[in-house]
């Protein structure tokens, strides 16, 4: 008989996709039965009635938008695109080199482009087609959106 790897014991049973976004809420809804899904919802917008107005203006500038932006280090050779669903929680993520990967070992720091989507899925297919994109496409995306290639972090709080 062959012996299980200690690794497919303890991920036995899910799927790929959800070994690859554990932890991720938006795609942890996808897994739930919907009982739990509209539980979860309807907490959300029950809470909101007990707000006034310029605190439910708040909660909508801080709920959650599907954003896919391009990151860059200061001499704009090396870019970087990716999607999230909350974009100054993510560049500062870079910025401060919270999370190691490709922005920390190339020092990619400068937002210098983004677009906002209404659902998640529209922003990672539109994540995937830029990154097959030519490089010199990409240039020519950012600078139309950013002649400066200057730093847009500001622009997204």
């Amino acid at each position: 008989m062959e012996e299980t790897s200690s690794w497919k014991k303890r991920h036995r049973g899910e799927s790929h996709l959800y070994r690859r976004h554990r932890g991720k809420r938006h795609d942890l809804l996808k897994f739930l039965p919907m009982s739990k899904k509209q539980t979860l919802r309807t907490a959300t917008r029950s809470n909101l009635k007990h707000y006034n107005s310029e605190s439910l203006l708040k909660w909508n500038f801080l709920m959650k938008q599907p954003c896919v932006y391009i990151i860059t280090n200061k001499h704009n050779t090396t870019l970087y695109i990716g999607v999230t669903s909350n974009l100054p929680q993510r560049i500062y993520q870079h910025k401060a080199k919270l999370v190691a990967g490709f922005s920390k070992r190339y020092n990619l720091q400068k937002l210098v482009y983004f677009e906002q989507f209404s659902t998640m899925e529209d922003a990672i297919l539109r994540e995937k087609r830029l990154k097959n994109w030519r490089r010199a496409w990409k240039d020519d995306l950012i600078s139309a959106e950013n002649p400066n290639w200057k730093d847009l972090y500001e622009n997204c709080l």
